[in-house]
């Protein structure tokens, strides 16, 4: 009897332990932990994204033209969309579409469209400047029609390779430059100039060549559109 008495003491001791052991853990704060960072490894892809304001065009992309001579000049043509360029120094003007852009170095100019550049070299005949082409891509030439050119007739030396125009000279017979003179008597002279003209495509597979005849009669307009000033 007295063992039973123990054994419910017993119960009863743990039941309130159990109780009080149960309040406490209902009575403790709950931590939340702290939210995980995530940390990029190296292997992450990270893009930087430059803004550029609007209207500006960053420097690297800008490409910088060169004024021919202190002198030149580029003015509004008769014809419309055609521009006029004037070189005092040298003494003469023509006119070019607007469709093309022009730069220019000593002794030469360049008029560009798309691939192709109008090369235009002059010099006074007693400057000592090389003008003309340099080493000439494979072809044959043939002369097709003649233009009028500071008043006396050029032909038009096409070379063609694998029945493609390749490149357009504007040339004497037998000579790629181009003597002319300011003076009456017709002669040239050391008072005189000297041009090399010549329509090529640069920075394109030669292949792949084939100038179109409506950038072909441009350039011939381009090329009778030249005169003295007076």
């Amino acid at each position: 009897m007295k063992r039973k008495r123990w054994f419910f003491i017993y119960l009863y001791a743990l039941a309130i332990s159990a109780i009080v052991i149960l309040a406490a853990c209902g009575n403790q704060v709950k931590t939340v932990p702290p939210t995980s960072v995530e940390t990029l490894s190296s292997s992450t892809a990270i893009t930087t994204l430059t803004a550029v304001p609007s209207g500006i065009t960053p420097v690297s992309n800008v490409a910088m033209a060169v004024t021919p001579t202190a002198t030149a000049g580029l003015l509004e043509a008769a014809t419309p969309g055609w521009i006029s360029y004037t070189n005092a120094d040298y003494g003469f003007s023509f006119h070019y579409p607007s469709t093309w852009t022009i730069q220019g170095a000593p002794n030469m100019l360049q008029l560009t469209r798309q691939s192709l550049t109008l090369m235009i070299g002059y010099k006074w005949a007693s400057e000592n400047v090389r003008l003309g082409p340099g080493n000439l891509p494979a072809g044959d030439f043939i002369t097709k029609n003649t233009v009028k050119f500071l008043e006396q007739e050029v032909q038009r030396e096409v070379l063609m390779y694998d029945s493609k125009v390749k490149a357009v000279f504007y040339t004497l017979p037998g000579n790629f430059e181009i003597p002319v003179n300011t003076g009456q008597d017709g002669e040239t002279s050391q008072v005189g100039l000297v041009f090399a003209i010549g329509l090529q495509a640069f920075d394109t597979d030669y292949q792949q060549i084939d100038i179109p005849e409506v950038i072909q009669d441009e350039a011939d307009q381009i090329v009778a559109s030249f005169e003295w000033i007076r």
